[in-house]
Order: C-alpha cells, then structure tokens, then sequence
C-alpha cells in the first residue's frame, strides 16, 4: 500500500508541474506577445517622430532667419536709410538757397 500511494502522490506532482509549466509557458508567451505589440507601436511613434524632425529641419530655413543673416540685411538697410537721409538734406538745402534760406541752415556747410 505505501508503494501505491507514493506513485498516486508522484502522478499528482507529475500533473500539477505540467499543469504550471503549461501556465507558465501561456504567461510568457502571452507577455512577449503584447511586448511585440507595443515594441511595433514605438517603432510606428518613432518613425513619425522621426519625419515630423526631418521636416521640420527642412522647413526651419525658410521659416526662421538666422541671427547673422539679420544683422547683415538690418546692417545693409541702415546704410541704405542714411543714404537717403544724406539725399534729402541735400534736397532740403537745395530747396533753402533756391529760396535764399541756405545761409542761416548749419547743416548745409558751405
């Protein structure tokens, strides 16, 4: 008799870690699986992310002036206001001693 229930308690332990291993073996391919699922979802997001970078390094040229290009176009534009700013003081003294007005103005030197 203890012969024979050794072996019913060795068939039930038999069962039993077959029946874990098999829950286990479920559990874990069940976790890879949704790994999978969400390792793909970021490959997707990244990827978007990834050409949402690259058009932006495209369009970031045409949207946004560097700080140097800016000191260059404002420096060019001053010149060009004291220019005319010359022209029209020349004008203006022009216009003065047509007038006989050109000896009282400082800025129209002689």
């Amino acid at each position: 008799m203890g012969v024979e229930v050794f072996q019913v308690i060795l068939v039930a332990l038999s069962s039993a870690l077959g029946f874990l291993q098999g829950l286990i073996i479920y559990i874990l391919r069940d976790t890879r699986r949704e790994f999978r699922e969400l390792h793909s979802s970021q490959e997707i997001r990244v990827a978007k992310i990834e050409e949402s970078i690259s058009n932006l390094r495209a369009e970031i040229p045409l949207r946004y002036v560097l700080r140097d290009d800016f000191i260059r176009t404002m420096g060019a534009f001053d010149y060009k206001l004291e220019r005319i700013d010359r022209k029209m003081g020349k004008l203006e003294c022009v216009r003065r001693a047509s007038k006989g007005e050109g000896e009282n103005n400082e800025h129209c030197g002689k």
